[in-house]
């Protein structure tokens, strides 16, 4: 839709008349070679949405049961005594998963968190 004069309004894509009124008349014509052209270009336009999408809105993969997940479900590659933090991870990614899954364990078991991190009972 570039191509025939469309613009971005916020959200909404906008077309003028005329360049509707050309688009009907090439798209009525058959052309398999247009078509292929226009999904080529919709193609381009999703890839270069994706790159734009800032870092911070990107979605991680985490296991269905981490919003309920407590110390002792935590993976073996978390390991947490008194005074210290260690977390084994293979790419960011990796690492994300399972600090969120982390955060999720320490509001949902605060009490356990507590004896492991500070080394005493509550």
């Amino acid at each position: 839709m570039h191509k025939i004069g469309g613009y971005r309004v916020g959200k909404a894509f906008v077309v003028g008349q005329p360049g509707v009124v050309g688009w009907l008349k090439k798209v009525s014509a058959g052309s398999d070679a247009y078509w292929a052209e226009a999904a080529r270009e919709r193609l381009e336009v999703s890839i270069e949405e994706a790159r734009a999408v800032p870092d911070r809105h990107r979605k991680f993969i985490v296991s269905p049961d981490a919003r309920e997940r407590k110390l002792e479900g935590l993976p073996g590659t978390v390991h947490l005594k008194p005074g210290e933090l260690r977390i084994e991870f293979f790419g960011a990614e990796d690492l994300f998963r399972q600090l969120y899954e982390l955060g999720q364990a320490m509001g949902n078991d605060y009490d356990r968190f507590r004896v492991l991190a500070e080394g005493e009972d509550v």
